[in-house]
């Protein structure tokens, strides 16, 4: 009998992880399928990293919120998305780094788009993961500590189908998924350039940014071009 509350205890657990969540988070397959590259010196080799396991091992290790990666089937309160630049000036000694972060609620809804910011002074040479992940593991505690943290928890009414569109025929908008030609942050499925504009001198600097699109109507559902 003991055996057997035991395993009901256990079934319930995992069908509350499974079916009911806070957050679940997407990153571009671009970012596990194209490698970027840095130059760590001046007169140093190109080196090269692919970013989306990085950030997924930044998550699992300092989001501590109830938040899965993206699953078919499975419902969440939010859907977060991460951009994520970077990029070493050597003349400079500064690594920048970036994440541009879209948060989805329910109805597919585009609620808010966040700029988060993190800098490390000093040279990188032979070191250059070391120092990407230290950033992705700043900018990861900084959007939970200053974002996510903040949103209240509400209804579990957004499915990880929207970011496969594996449910488009029943979304309001069809093909309205993360997981489309052309990126909600505006890119194509292209490896883009480490450039990132505006980004200051000081360090363990955050930048967060509103998104225009909180001014329109609560009821208008963005489309996602495909």
């Amino acid at each position: 009998m003991k055996k057997l509350h035991y395993i009901l205890w256990m079934l319930l657990i995992i069908s509350s992880n499974l079916f009911g969540q806070d957050f679940q988070y997407y990153i571009y397959e671009r970012y596990y399928n194209h490698h970027d590259t840095m130059r760590p010196s001046v007169y140093g080799d190109l080196h090269v990293y692919l970013q989306g396991p990085m950030i997924e091992k930044a998550i699992n290790k300092n989001l501590k919120l109830n938040a899965i990666k993206c699953e078919v089937n499975v419902t969440s309160s939010y859907i977060f998305s991460i951009e994520p630049q970077i990029f070493y000036n050597p003349h400079q000694e500064t690594l920048h780094g970036e994440f541009k972060v879209k948060i989805f609620t329910s109805q597919n809804v585009l609620q808010d788009t966040q700029l988060i910011k993190a800098q490390h002074q000093g040279r990188i040479n032979q070191k250059a993961n070391f120092y990407i992940n230290k950033i992705y593991n700043e900018l990861i505690i900084k959007l939970s500590d200053k974002i996510l943290n903040k949103l209240p928890k509400k209804n579990r009414n957004i499915n990880g189908d929207f970011c496969f569109g594996a449910s488009s025929a029943t979304n309001s908008t069809a093909g309205n998924s993360l997981n489309s030609g052309t990126s909600l942050m505006g890119g194509t499925g292209i490896a883009v350039g480490n450039t990132i504009p505006n980004v200051g001198t000081n360090s363990n600097m955050i930048e967060i940014k509103k998104s225009k699109d909180n001014d329109k109507k609560k009821d208008y559902k963005r489309p996602i071009q495909a």
